[in-house]
C-alpha cells in the first residue's frame, strides 16, 4: 500500500543580530566574523499519523555542493526524539549557535535511519528513511550510510535573508510519501521528502526542559535545556498535564518534581529569555529531555474523525479506533487554542466530523481531547 501524506514539518533557522545569507559566492567558513542562530523546529498537522518520531543527530549548514565544508548548529550523540506530527502552528526551539558569516547553499539533517510511526488506531510502526535523489520540484536529496545507521537529508539551494534581519530556512516534509506494509516483521518506508523556504507565521513557542528545582512559594520550576538554565513562571492561567491528570494555575505547582522531562508552551521566546511564563506544560518521555532516565507518562495517543456520539452513556467514537471512548468528569478538551473544558463540556462541545488528537488510559477513557 502506498500513501501520500500531506504534513509540514519545519527546521526554522531564525538568523539574529544582522547575520545574513546571500545566494552566490564562495565559503561561510572563511569569515572571521560570526552572527548568532536561533534553530527551531515546525509543522503543521497531518490526518493520518498520531506521531511520526524521528531522532536527529546533527544539523549542518554547508559552503559548498558536497557539504564537506560543515558549519554545525546543533550536535547530539545520542539522538534527540523530535515528535514531527506535535509541531503544528508552534516552533520548537533546540538550540543557538554563532557560526561565522557567509555564504550558504545547503542545510544538512543528520538522523537515525529508522523512525517510528504511531497510526491513528495508536499502533507503533518501525520505519526506515530511503534514499532519494533531487528531482525538479523537490530539491533534496536523501542518502543513508549502513554501517552508521544514519541518514542525512539535505535542502540543495539558496538560502536569502528575509526583512527585519531574520533569516528563516525551513526544512520541511511537505510532501512525505510513506510505504505501508501489512507485514509485521516488514517495516514502513519513507520514500520522499520535501523542504523549502518558509516565514513561521506564529508566536507560540515551545522546549523541553529536565526539571532541576521546584518553588512552590513562588510559583516558579527551574530546568534545562541544552547547557541553558531557565525559570519558568506558572500563572494563574497555566494549564499543565502530570501523571494523565489536569491542574490549573497553582495546583500545576505541586505536581511537578525534580528528574521530570517537561514540554513547556510559551508566547516568549526561549533563545531570547532564559525567565518566561508557561500557557502549558506536559510531562514527556526523557528522550525528548534528550534524558536516558526519568518518569514517563502513561497513555495511548490516538488520531480520527469524530464518527459519533453517545451522551446517554458519556462515549464518542472516532474512525480508527473500534472502542467506544469514555469522556470522565476528569477529561479535558482543548477545541479552541488556549481555552480549556473539563467532563460533560467536553463531550457536549464536540462535533461529528472533527478531527481529533485523544489520549487514553487502559480502560479506554480519554485524559484529553484536542482538535486538530
Amino acid at each position: 500500500m502506498r500513501k501520500r501524506v500531506s504534513m509540514l514539518v519545519g527546521l526554522v533557522v531564525v538568523i539574529l543580530s544582522g547575520l545574513f545569507f546571500v545566494a552566490c559566492g564562495g565559503g561561510g567558513g572563511g569569515s572571521t566574523q560570526t552572527g548568532s542562530v536561533s534553530l527551531f523546529f515546525t509543522d503543521s498537522p497531518a490526518d493520518v499519523y498520531s506521531s511520526v518520531l524521528v531522532k536527529v543527530y546533527e544539523v549542518n549548514l554547508c559552503s559548498d555542493n558536497q557539504c564537506q565544508n560543515k558549519v554545525n548548529l546543533f550536535t547530539n550523540q545520542q539522538g534527540l526524539e523530535v515528535d514531527l506530527s506535535k509541531l503544528n502552528g508552534i516552533l520548537q526551539y533546540i538550540n543557538t549557535a554563532n557560526i561565522p558569516q557567509g555564504t550558504y547553499n545547503r542545510l544538512e539533517v543528520i538522523l537515525d535511519k529508522n523512525l517510528t510511526i504511531i497510526d491513528g488506531s495508536g499502533v507503533y510502526h518501525p520505519a526506515i528513511f530511503t534514499p532519494m535523489q533531487e528531482k525538479p520540484n523537490k530539491p533534496n536529496t536523501v542518502q543513508c550510510d549502513n554501517a552508521s545507521n544514519k541518514c542525512y537529508i539535505r535542502f540543495n539551494g539558496t538560502v536569502q535573508p528575509f526583512a527585519m534581519g531574520k533569516l528563516v530556512v525551513d526544512f520541511q516534509l511537505k510532501e512525505f510519501e510513506v510505504k505501508e506494509s501489512n507485514e509485521p516483521t516488514t517495516p514502513w518506508q519513507v520514500t520522499e521528502v520535501k523542504m523549502m523556504p518558509l516565514t513561521p507565521q506564529t508566536n507560540k513557542y515551545k522546549v523541553y526542559l529536565s526539571v532541576q528545582s521546584v518553588n512552590s512559594q513562588n510559583n516558579t520550576i527551574t530546568g534545562t535545556w541544552m547547557g541553558k538554565t531557565y525559570t519558568v513562571n506558572i500563572s494563574s492561567n497555566t494549564v499543565c498535564e502530570i501523571n494523565d491528570n489536569y491542574y490549573q494555575g497553582t495546583n500545576c505547582i505541586n505536581q511537578i518534581q525534580s528528574g521530570m522531562c517537561i514540554e513547556v508552551k510559551t508566547y516568549q521566546d526561549p533563545s531570547n529569555l532564559t525567565t518566561f511564563t508557561a500557557t502549558k506544560i506536559e510531562m514527556e518521555e526523557p528522550d525528548k529531555c534528550a534524558n536516558s532516565s526519568g518518569p514517563s507518562p502513561n497513555y495511548t495517543e490516538l488520531k480520527g474523525t469524530v464518527s459519533s456520539k453517545d451522551s446517554q452513556n458519556s462515549t464518542f467514537n472516532i474512525n480508527t479506533y473500534n472502542n467506544p471512548i469514555k469522556v470522565t468528569p476528569s477529561t479535558y478538551c482543548e477545541y479552541q487554542e488556549d481555552v480549556y473544558m473539563m467532563g460533560t463540556q467536553c463531550l457536549t462541545n464536540l462535533q461529528t466530523g472533527w478531527l481529533v488528537e485523544v489520549k487514553i488510559n487502559s480502560n479506554n477513557e480519554a485524559i484529553k481531547i484536542e482538535k486538530e
